[in-house]
């Protein structure tokens, strides 16, 4: 998970300054595909069937499996479907424009940044309004959903 959250935190530092769609959607759904093998292990971890009990079931050896759970090896859909029944796990799929991720990125960055301004205005401690600081965070934070 680490791995896939840093790209993303990467990409979206690189949103500012590109408007270029094509590269920018390939380099994330790189990342949400290696979030995905990563939440498929944690999944299949949590499920509790063994590894060798999913290789059977799949009719592969361990080092096949081993290789298809890091992502390593570059399975279809069908096959993912596969792998996912024998883990006895469920996979989501979720598709969406690049400009509406996009969008959301750049409101979390929003976010994050009212939040920073919010805590460095607290730490100062000055006669400033709380209240207003406060208040603002809030109303950026309750219209940052995207539709």
């Amino acid at each position: 998970m680490a791995k896939a959250a840093s790209r993303m935190r990467r990409l979206r530092n690189e949103l500012a300054h590109t408007e270029d769609l094509f590269h920018w959607s390939a380099q994330c759904n790189i990342a949400h595909n290696e979030g995905l093998f990563d939440a498929l292990l944690e999944a299949l971890t949590h499920a509790g069937v063994p590894r060798e009990e999913v290789a059977e079931r799949l009719g592969i050896d361990l080092d096949t499996l081993a290789d298809a759970l890091s992502g390593q090896t570059d399975l279809t859909l069908t096959e993912l479907r596969m792998l996912s029944s024998a883990s006895e796990v469920i996979i989501k799929f979720e598709v969406e424009s690049a400009l509406v991720e996009r969008a959301r990125m750049a409101q979390r960055d929003l976010i994050e940044l009212a939040h920073a301004y919010y805590v460095v205005e607290e730490q100062e401690s000055s006669s400033r309004g709380w209240a207003d600081t406060a208040t603002l965070f809030r109303a950026i934070e309750a219209k940052a959903v995207v539709a």
